[in-house]
């Protein structure tokens, strides 16, 4: 699994992660509509990493209740998640 993140912070030591792709999917993506990005590399194939995977394809671009993502890369560029988070669901009345 290929993650694309922001190079600017949007907290110290904190990049946003803007994409994830799945290896077959990477020749599909049009890498220019992101900002300037880096990426991080997951072995998706690996048996413990299937979990990790399938939850950041489904987090990807959700936030919490103060704007933030599941997941973010930090100074160093190591995956890491946000303690107890929960997606915000705008309720509609």
């Amino acid at each position: 699994m290929k993650i694309y993140y922001l190079q600017s912070v949007y907290q110290l030591g904190k990049h946003r992660i803007v994409k994830v792709l799945y290896n077959d999917e990477v020749f599909k993506f049009d890498e220019g509509t992101l900002s300037p990005f880096n990426t991080l590399t997951i072995d998706e194939i690996d048996p413990a990493n299937k979990i990790l995977c399938l939850d950041l394809a489904r987090t990807v671009n959700k936030t919490d209740n103060v704007g933030e993502g599941k997941y973010y890369v930090d100074a160093t560029s190591a995956l890491m998640e946000k303690a107890s988070w929960t997606e915000y669901v705008l309720e509609v009345i």
